[in-house]
């Protein structure tokens, strides 16, 4: 089986959160930070060029934070949909449903002065 780590080098776009997309007018404020988004990870996983194509994978997000502010997690993970759909349109993974991402998880990390979402991704049989 196996296992990936890709860094973003930042945290998600905040206008891509649930909270800011439910106070503002969804398509105007967040199709092009989604866009972007999706662009660049499509990006990232194209250049990794793995065959085959990853049919059922855990993934593990790492948000790591420069400071030591609360954070909305459940609002960061809803801004990482756009990285998940552009790793299945880079054919990286055959699918992001629940039949193929067969376990997710979250974990916050602190780092001073440093910012970064890191996927683990992982193969599974």
């Amino acid at each position: 089986m196996r296992n990936f780590e890709v860094h973003f080098d930042c945290l998600p776009d905040k206008r891509l959160y649930e909270n800011a997309v439910r106070s503002s007018n969804h398509f105007g404020t967040t199709r092009g930070p989604e866009k972007r988004a999706k662009k660049k990870a499509y990006r990232i996983f194209w250049d990794l060029g793995i065959t085959p194509i990853i049919d059922k994978f855990e993934l593990r997000v790492v948000f790591v934070f420069p400071d030591k502010r609360v954070k909305d997690l459940t609002g960061l993970l809803s801004g990482i949909k756009p990285w998940v759909d552009g790793m299945v349109e880079a054919e990286f993974v055959k699918k992001d449903d629940w039949e193929h991402l067969v376990k997710l998880t979250v974990e916050p990390e602190y780092k001073k002065g440093e910012s970064d979402t890191i996927f683990f991704i992982k193969e599974v049989e």
